[in-house]
């Protein structure tokens, strides 16, 4: 088990850009349908019935989390475990007014708007059930873990995925070209607003060991930090994405130091641009389920650090996979975010990334 000042030392060496002789390793144990992953959320799930703020109860998923960080214990990861609210819940949707519904295995938002029109005047109302709800959970979540495990920031999406959540995804693809200067001041409402969503989740959560942990991915630091996704963007075309997504994430990035953001290969045609976004820190690359293998997404790693970026896999990779990561990337700035099916498949996947480092003298 590596010490806490050890993995605070390797989060360090990481956002530093530091020689690191083994990666950052954090493990997600379990589905890849989180929202089933808690027995709070999980009995929710009746296809079709719709969502409401009373109908989530906190105390119920205290428990789990404590489960889910005793396992992570086992593992020997060198990342803190994290607590995010309700993972998979569509936090910002619902803060902006859509309607969630239950699916078998996940929740869904149902678009509320009719045009890009309605858009304009978003604002964050912090007398929201919603909102409301989310800030209970840093509450409760603080009170609970009592200093064990920091509570950070759920998954957001980004302003793509929550305008295309708002208006429907034909008619937010359709905007772009139909009505580009609304759109464009839409695009950096919502990331306005998703700023400040973060910003007050500041004011509940408290700092780890003179940081942050950060929601979903385990990474500690030493300052605020904030992750972004725009999965919607891959219906985009470069300019598209220069010219609406990539100004809003810069504006998501600006108050903040660290700063991640995930990304899927379908989204490949957009890394150039995605790159240029001066405070991005990290790239979060996931390796989706029968999507390209890690050897078939080397080029696009070596990208990233190209431009200077971190770079973040993630996903249920195997050990040749692995190996490959850490022969043919430099030995610095490399968090492998890893999904295992149980802890022991976890720990011994722990295990085989430290014997090949030894063995090859990153140790």
């Amino acid at each position: 088990m590596f010490s806490t000042e050890e993995r605070l030392e390797m989060h360090r060496a990481f956002w530093e850009k530091k020689p690191m002789n083994v990666p950052l390793t954090a493990y997600r144990i379990g589905s890849l349908f989180f929202s089933t992953t808690f027995p709070a959320s999980a009995k929710l799930l009746r296809p079709g019935d719709v969502i409401t703020p009373d109908m989530i109860d906190v105390d119920d998923f205290l428990k789990t989390y404590d489960e889910m960080y005793a396992e992570t214990l086992q593992t020997g990861q060198s990342a803190f475990w994290t607590a995010d609210p309700c993972i998979g819940f569509p936090w910002m949707e619902a803060i902006l007014g859509c309607t969630v519904a239950a699916t078998e295995v996940s929740f869904i938002s149902k678009p509320v708007y009719g045009s890009v029109d309605d858009l304009l005047a978003l604002s964050l109302d912090r007398e929201n059930a919603w909102y409301k709800k989310l800030m209970e959970f840093f509450d409760k979540l603080v009170r609970h873990s009592a200093g064990r495990y920091p509570a950070a920031q759920p998954l957001l999406r980004g302003t793509s995925d929550c305008i295309g959540a708002l208006i429907g995804q034909t008619e937010m693809a359709c905007s772009l070209i139909e009505h580009p200067e609304t759109t464009e001041a839409v695009f950096l409402r919502v990331a306005d607003i998703f700023a400040e969503l973060i910003n007050d989740m500041y004011d509940h959560i408290k700092p780890f060991h003179g940081g942050y942990g950060g929601g979903f991915y385990y990474d500690w630091t030493p300052g605020k930090s904030v992750w972004f996704q725009e999965d919607l963007s891959a219906l985009m075309a470069p300019k598209h994405y220069s010219r609406f997504v990539r100004p809003a994430a810069e504006r998501i990035c600006r108050d903040f130091d660290y700063t991640l953001m995930h990304l899927h290969p379908s989204s490949f045609k957009l890394l150039d641009e995605i790159l240029k976004v001066k405070k991005l820190r990290v790239v979060q690359i996931t390796k989706d389920v029968k999507g390209p293998t890690i050897q078939e997404m080397a080029t696009e790693f070596k990208k990233v650090y190209a431009a200077g970026k971190l770079l973040m896999p993630w996903g249920e990779l195997t050990d040749d996979e692995i190996v490959f990561l850490l022969s043919e990337l430099p030995p610095h700035s490399l968090f492998l975010s890893l999904m295992a099916p149980d802890v022991s498949g976890a720990a011994r996947q722990e295990k085989m990334i430290r014997e090949y480092c030894s063995k090859n003298k990153r140790i």
